[in-house]
């Protein structure tokens, strides 16, 4: 079996079962690798072309991007090796790159405030922004909610899959609303015309990437930080979180992380909240020893 033979059954079998985001996944993940290595054999496959491939894709694309290819083509071909559609999996032994750890790219405050007022032109963008930073949804999960999924009593909105759209690992989660969300969604309700929970300003529904392409439109209008991406309200939610002491367990539950370690990357703390901690041992100890200059402090 080719690789482009095998590049259509994985790309079906995404579709199957999982979302069309991951069906596309695969896709792009195997076109890199023939364009890299060719349209080898896939039983003659060894781990060195993989390496290859890597070598020559990090060219291209960053460390983060090769591996997410890379997860996909394993995922793949120990599928395949599953079901005994291949014989050996050529991806077993090879390891993704070493990535260099960074905090989750979120908006400052300031940075935000400016983007919500710049966003109010469009009034059915600006209130999907404001929905983000208060809830902390993905992306596809804001744009596939619909009114039926929320529950008045509890203020709460159930995320789950539906027949086009899988949530990330497929978990079904509830989300508990804070007053600005519930306005939000309250006035929304309120629209007709369309089952969807968030609608464009034709009253259609949404594609995922529309939310991307408006999202850097305003960054560009705005002259923010072009690193940032629709995706950044997410991380803004969580960090903030953190920021202001919510314990970690409630925002892995608030925000549908599978692993603690993943809601860990938000418990970063800026240098003033850094001070403050440091500054309890000073009134905590120094006193009782005799040994501080007080008047130190306020020497020149």
């Amino acid at each position: 079996m080719k690789l482009s033979e095998f590049r259509g059954w994985a790309i079906e079998y995404g579709e199957t079962n999982f979302s069309r985001k991951t069906a596309e996944w695969y896709k792009n993940s195997f076109d890199a690798l023939i364009k890299h290595i060719g349209d080898k054999n896939v039983e003659k496959m060894k781990p060195i072309d993989l390496e290859t491939f890597k070598t020559k894709r990090k060219k291209e694309v960053t460390d983060s991007t090769v591996n997410i290819n890379m997860r996909a083509i394993k995922s793949c071909f120990r599928k395949a090796f599953d079901l005994e559609l291949i014989r050996r999996n050529p991806a077993e032994k090879v390891k993704a790159i070493h990535e260099v750890e960074q905090s989750p790219l979120y908006l400052t405050e300031e940075d935000a405030k400016g983007f919500l007022r710049a966003t109010q032109t469009e009034p059915w963008f600006g209130k999907i922004v404001l929905f983000a930073m208060q809830t902390g949804l993905r992306r596809g999960e804001i744009t596939n909610l619909r009114k039926t999924d929320f529950d008045r009593v509890n203020r709460v909105l159930h995320v789950h899959s539906t027949a086009n759209y899988r949530v990330k690992f497929g978990k079904v989660r509830n989300v508990t609303v804070n007053d600005v969300a519930l306005q939000i969604i309250m006035e929304r309700l309120r629209v007709e015309g369309t089952e969807f929970l968030f609608a464009d300003e034709h009253g259609k529904h949404i594609r995922p990437d529309r939310l991307t392409k408006k999202f850097r439109k305003y960054i560009r209008e705005t002259g923010l930080n072009k690193k940032y991406h629709f995706h950044s309200l997410r991380h803004s939610f969580g960090s903030l979180l953190c920021q202001n002491n919510v314990p970690l367990r409630d925002i892995q539950e608030l925000m549908g992380h599978s692993r603690i370690t993943v809601t860990e990357k938000y418990a970063h703390v800026s240098p003033e909240h850094l001070h403050k901690s440091t500054g309890v041992m000073s009134t905590l100890t120094a006193p009782t020893t005799g040994l501080f200059d007080w008047d130190f402090l306020g020497r020149p």
